[in-house]
């Protein structure tokens, strides 16, 4: 008997794969041993993705597409319930370091989207650390902001219409055994195929 070791490739930011590399992905989701597919690959990304695996180029990759997810942005109490998380598991004061409104301008900002979060949490703690200030406030934010220069991956000035996607989409696709994933910003269910 030959055991058969099934492994995993995650791809994250996967929206900025050229053709050419999600071609080899495809080839190497066709991998197989005892009629067993060997890699597993999951690509995690921005619309982007979904973007990128629309074009005709990627027809052959798209019909290996094992399962979508679309993972929907962060309200406002989830991202001030996610900060007040990440607070406490770093061994800090959970409760007093940020303040409401420091949460809820971050929220304004990022959108809810995660990673902007934790870049405009970490930048506006900073800082207040810097300005020998123990609590994170809404101007530390604001600041934070204006030294970033930041802009969230979601247009402030344009919503998205109805018949798009979000900007703050992320998407993970799952080939052969791909599998995609999305962050829309609003909620869809589960869509495996």
């Amino acid at each position: 008997y030959l055991s058969v070791l099934i492994e995993d490739l995650l791809t994250d930011e996967a929206q900025n794969l050229a053709l050419p590399l999600l071609e080899e992905l495809r080839v190497l989701s066709d991998l197989e041993a005892e009629g067993q597919t060997l890699l597993q690959i999951i690509l995690v990304g921005q619309p982007g993705l979904e973007e990128h695996l629309s074009c005709p180029e990627c027809d052959a990759l798209r019909q290996r597409i094992a399962a979508r997810c679309r993972l929907a942005s962060l309200s406002e109490e989830e991202t001030e319930g996610y900060i007040r998380h990440r607070v406490l598991v770093a061994g800090g004061d959970s409760q007093g370091l940020f303040t409401g409104e420091a949460c809820q301008a971050i929220h304004r900002l990022a959108h809810g989207i995660p990673r902007e979060v934790n870049l405009m949490a970490g930048e506006a703690l900073m800082l207040a650390q810097t300005a020998g200030e123990g609590t994170v406030t809404a101007g530390h934010v604001s600041g934070a902001a204006v030294l970033l220069g930041f802009r969230s991956v979601v247009a402030d000035a344009q919503a998205p219409r109805e018949t798009e996607s979000p900007a703050s989409a992320q998407t993970v696709e799952v080939v052969g055994h791909v599998e995609a994933y999305s962050n829309l910003g609003e909620d869809e269910p589960f869509e495996a195929r």
